[in-house]
């Protein structure tokens, strides 16, 4: 069943960074992929119908990353560069886990919900993402819906605390 499909435009996609509880605060890459995933979190639930509920089933998802053309190219590549695959860095499993750590808690209750995964990275005029994700089935043996687990009780609390913070933001 199709749940949703998702347009991020004007966010250029970055891999995940390996960070450290210190680095968190030093490390200029860090800071800046906290600042993405906080970006594409905050776009995606611009998009999301009011009082939509992170899913707890398996899911399959189709992903699109529309990667920059380095202006390092010649013109004549820049030309045809756009729908052609980009294979450059940052790695397509770097970009997923950055885009399902950035959605975790808003979309799905846990990102180990997601089954399946398609993924494209071409090269585009307009950097972005899309996606769409569809729940393929329940839950494993063993686990029932709605069961909170202690994951999912504190994606919860960072959810809420998210939405708290831009209520203030805009007040």
């Amino acid at each position: 069943m199709r749940i949703a499909d998702i347009e991020i435009t004007g966010i250029e996609p970055m891999g995940a960074v390996r960070m450290t509880r210190r680095g968190k605060f030093t490390d200029k890459y860090a800071q800046k992929y906290l600042q993405y995933k906080e970006l594409i979190y905050y776009s995606v639930l611009k998009q999301l119908a009011p009082g939509f509920e992170p899913i707890d089933a398996a899911i399959a998802m189709n992903i699109n990353f529309y990667m920059p053309i380095p202006k390092s190219f010649p013109k004549y590549a820049k030309e045809t560069a756009p729908g052609k695959w980009c294979t450059t860095k940052p790695d397509v499993d770097n970009l997923v886990k950055g885009l399902l750590d950035a959605l975790n808690g808003l979309l799905w209750v846990d990102d180990n919900r997601i089954v399946a995964v398609n993924v494209n990275k071409v090269y585009s005029n307009e950097p972005g993402i899309d996606f769409t994700f569809d729940e393929v089935g329940g839950l494993s043996h063993g686990q029932k819906r709605g069961q909170e687990t202690k994951a999912k009780q504190s994606t919860k609390r960072k959810t809420e605390s998210r939405a708290g913070r831009t209520i203030r933001a805009r007040i």
